[in-house]
């Protein structure tokens, strides 16, 4: 009869635990709040708010320093472009310059090479108004030709004259080499004339005023007298190619011992010797055509004894005729068809100083 009674006590209980739970439940929400512990969802804004306040800062920071590399990149730019504007005035400037002193230089060449070419006619005026000298003129007893020493004496007196008149030689490097060359070549001449009057003035026991047109090493040649006797006449006759070739030997003898060692000037100055000597040679009516070269090897042999003692990288070579015509070295002149030389007219003149042949000045020839 007690079971009846049980029926109510499990009610009770189940009611009871019922509101324990509701109890429970609000109890729990309320000791979390009143603890002050951060849930997961407020941790996570915090975070949020944390990153964003340092991505905003950075951000900021990212931002001044850009406007401040800006600014520096600007300012370089800007003296990198004054500095480039400098430049350019300054090249601008120079350029304008050059071409001035261009323009000057090039009208002081005009001036001085018309001054040299109007001379040169009264040049060769004043030599053709030598007056010629008696036919076959005797040898005196000191052993000089009295007619060749006044022609001599003429033609020192007429290039002092022209010297003196000629511009002076400036000290500082000339600008165009045409007047330079043509100044220096009548400093040359007056050098020679100047070391024939010295020779002439002191005859030696053993010489005389002929013998100053000769190297030393050619008046020991077996033939020497009678080319020195068809010299000294052309002379006495006045004629142009004997003054030529006169001039230039004398030039060559007159050279100082001590020199310097201008290999190109001194290649002009061998092309020129040889062609004048070639003229004077094939101007010899009088004298055979086998015999018309044989003073070529005698000169040729002291001008390449001279040029292996100052100038050692220096080659000076000869063309005989029948030679092949060689169109490397040599230089065809005449509208002739042989192949091979009729007549040579200068000399080959190379430059091995480099170890490799250069060619200054080839030969000139004719083959018809």
């Amino acid at each position: 009869m007690k079971v009846p009674a049980l029926l109510p006590v499990r009610q009770t209980a189940a009611l009871a635990a019922l509101l324990a739970g509701v109890f429970f439940a609000q109890s729990v929400p309320a000791q979390d709040a009143s603890s002050g512990d951060p849930t997961p969802v407020q941790e996570l804004a915090a975070r949020v708010d944390a990153n964003t306040t340092a991505i905003r800062q950075s951000t900021e920071s990212a931002s001044t320093a850009l406007a401040a590399t800006k600014r520096d990149l600007e300012e370089r730019i800007d003296r990198q472009g004054a500095t480039l504007a400098r430049s350019v005035g300054e090249v601008h400037r120079s350029l304008r310059l050059a071409s001035v002193a261009g323009v000057v230089a090039s009208l002081v060449a005009a001036a001085m090479a018309l001054l040299v070419f109007l001379r040169i006619p009264h040049i060769l005026g004043a030599i053709g108004q030598i007056p010629n000298a008696p036919a076959s003129p005797q040898s005196s007893g000191n052993g000089s030709n009295p007619g060749l020493s006044a022609a001599l004496a003429r033609i020192e007196d007429r290039m002092n004259v022209l010297s003196r008149a000629a511009p002076q030689k400036n000290t500082e490097a000339p600008s165009p080499a045409v007047p330079r060359e043509l100044l220096e070549r009548l400093a040359a001449i007056e050098a020679a004339v100047q070391n024939l009057a010295a020779t002439r003035a002191a005859p030696t026991a053993s010489g005389s005023a002929d013998d100053a047109f000769w190297p030393t090493s050619v008046r020991a040649s077996e033939n020497y007298p009678a080319w020195k006797t068809s010299l000294s006449k052309s002379l006495a006759a006045g004629r142009p190619e004997a003054l030529r070739l006169a001039s230039s030997l004398l030039a060559f003898c007159g050279q100082p011992q001590r020199r310097e060692g201008d290999v190109e000037r001194h290649a002009a100055f061998v092309n020129e010797l040889s062609a004048n000597l070639y003229a004077w040679l094939y101007a010899q009516d009088d004298v055979p055509e086998a015999d018309r070269l044989d003073p070529v090897s005698a000169i040729l042999r002291a001008v390449k004894d001279d040029a292996s003692a100052h100038y050692p990288g220096l080659e000076i070579r000869a063309i005989f005729p029948n030679e092949r015509l060689n169109t490397d070295t040599m230089e065809k002149v005449d509208s002739g068809n042989r192949m091979s030389v009729a007549r040579p007219l200068s000399w080959l003149v190379a430059d091995k100083s480099s170890g490799k042949e250069r060619i200054l000045y080839r030969a000139k020839v004719t083959t018809g």
